[in-house]
């Protein structure tokens, strides 16, 4: 069985009715806009774009998500610190009880108007 190494969810994934009902569920009739009010919502005449990064910690889900475009898209400062977690993710055994959760939320229309917040999440089974 083969494993994504990583998943990214953005606005763009909210046509996506299995992975919208897992994410919201309880909003049937609603999927799209609340998903869409979630990834993109649009606040004192604002659009803020979210998108969330899952990476399995381990190197070959670090190897796969640095060389994709969108980590490529991402603002240089998380390049540099996903980059810096890149050795402690090839060393760990880490990689069935943990994944990697990086948010990042642009606003307005400059790019460079970015900001995240990253954690961890981590199987029951090693608390």
């Amino acid at each position: 069985m083969s494993q994504t190494p990583f998943l990214e969810l953005t606005k763009d994934n909210c046509g996506n009715e299995s992975l919208a009902a897992l994410f919201f569920p309880g909003e049937s009739g609603q999927l799209h806009t609340v998903c869409e009010a979630q990834f993109a919502p649009k606040i004192n005449n604002v659009r803020y774009e979210a998108s969330v990064y899952l990476v399995r910690y381990d190197k070959e889900a670090w190897d796969a998500f640095t060389s994709s475009s969108e980590f490529t898209s991402l603002p240089a400062p998380l390049q540099a610190r996903i980059r810096a977690e890149t050795e402690k993710a090839a060393e760990s055994n880490a990689g069935g009880y943990m994944i990697k959760l990086y948010t990042s939320v642009r606003w307005g229309e400059r790019t460079n108007e970015t900001a995240w917040v990253e954690g961890v999440i981590t199987d029951e089974t090693i608390r």
